[in-house]
């Protein structure tokens, strides 16, 4: 896969990580069996196993105890790097998991965002790197649904690349897009319906995008026709519904209002983001910054002493524009669960900086990507990777 810049902008909770096993001293023979007995002891609440997992399930919520289904296979990339595909499918979606982790269980994919029953797609041939989720759920009580991810792998990174509903029934009416045409510059879909409808016999093209890495449409017909026949479908709900952060805490007894549910990857703590980073960075959190601002903030720098490099993170608010705080205007824009905004290299000084505007629901983040220009070139793929892990909750 060809390293260019990929933002994550997906439908779920993605990101990259590693973790160790140094307080052991024997090394263990990591297999499908091994990592089944890992997911079930952390699932009951094990810290340790779970900080192993990198996080796998949310601590600070009840355990999810006994799981519905663990699904493990394995994913070998034509440079012949394994990978390990966990899925993980409990009663309450909340506890729903897709995990990709290499032989040494660093975490390379952490997807929180999956509903329902959940299976593994068959593989698609494109140098086996593209891998797949199926999601069946109900909504409104009625409505069936059913949503594929897919996902894109090398021998660093994992990216979720495209996500769309393939299936809709709808009383007595289905409705369902299926992958026609599949190859690295583009998948093309076929649209139809068991009654009239204004979808049927229709096409739709996801050109792949080197930026996000994904696969976008500039129609995406079938998830605009999906999303306004959940939403115009009136009936009243008897059964729970979790459509929103408040409602998936109660759905596992925790009082409405409690900031429980918390992302285990933020190296910021709880302050609502996360950044996958090695060792040689180091986090100052709370700092005053104002470099390449024309007004102070508080926020969390990330700096590499030994690379001269700085990453700044900054919280601001949500009616407000990166342009108002900058002399430069962010030009580029990708969509997905994240809106992101943002510029091409710019020369300052000494420094070549990019800048990176996140916004989701009613959070947004300012990131700055501060480098020598003497080192830029040498380590732009590790910078690029380390944005590809940025994470915030919405």
């Amino acid at each position: 896969m060809k390293r260019t810049l990929i933002l994550l902008i997906t439908c779920g909770i993605l990101f990259l990580g590693c973790s160790t096993k140094e307080n052991n001293p024997v090394k263990k023979e990591i297999n499908a069996e091994y990592i089944k007995q890992l997911v079930i002891s952390a699932a009951n609440g094990n810290k340790a196993v779970n900080d192993t997992l990198r996080g796998l399930f949310d601590l600070t919520i009840p355990s999810a105890g006994e799981l519905n289904k663990i699904a493990i296979d394995s994913l070998t990339t034509v440079s012949e790097k394994k990978y390990y595909l966990v899925l993980i499918e409990h009663h309450n979606p909340i506890y729903n998991r897709l995990a990709l982790y290499d032989t040494e269980l660093n975490a390379y994919l952490i997807d929180k965002s999956l509903n329902g029953n959940l299976n593994l797609s068959k593989p698609y041939p494109l140098n086996n790197r593209i891998f797949g989720v199926i999601e069946n759920f109900i909504s409104k009580d009625t409505l069936k649904l059913e949503r594929l991810s897919l996902y894109q792998v090398d021998d660093s990174s994992a990216v979720l690349s495209l996500r769309i509903y393939t299936r809709l029934t709808k009383l007595r009416a289905e409705y369902s897009q299926t992958i026609s045409e599949f190859t690295d510059e583009r998948i093309k879909t076929s649209l139809i319906s068991s009654r009239a409808s204004s979808i049927n016999n229709k096409g739709d093209v996801f050109l792949f995008d080197q930026i996000s890495g994904s696969y976008k449409s500039e129609n995406n017909i079938f998830n605009y026709f999906v999303a306004d026949e959940v939403n115009n479908f009136k009936l009243k709900t008897q059964k729970p519904q979790i459509v929103d952060k408040q409602s998936a805490s109660q759905s596992v007894g925790i009082i409405p209002g409690m900031d429980t549910i918390t992302s285990t990857s933020n190296t910021d703590g709880n302050a609502g983001f996360s950044l996958t980073l090695t060792e040689s960075w180091k986090e100052l959190k709370n700092v005053s910054i104002s470099n390449y601002l024309n007004k102070n903030f508080t926020g969390t720098r990330f700096i590499n002493n030994s690379i001269g490099a700085s990453i700044y993170v900054i919280p601001f608010a949500s009616e407000d524009s990166t342009e108002l705080y900058i002399d430069y205007t962010l030009t580029r824009s990708a969509e997905g669960i994240y809106r992101v905004r943002y510029t091409d290299k710019i020369e300052i000084g000494k420094n070549i900086v990019l800048f990176f505007e996140y916004s989701c629901g009613g959070k947004k983040y300012l990131l700055i990507l501060e480098s020598p220009k003497y080192t830029f070139d040498r380590y732009e793929a590790s910078y690029l990777e380390i944005i590809n892990t940025f994470f915030m909750e919405c």
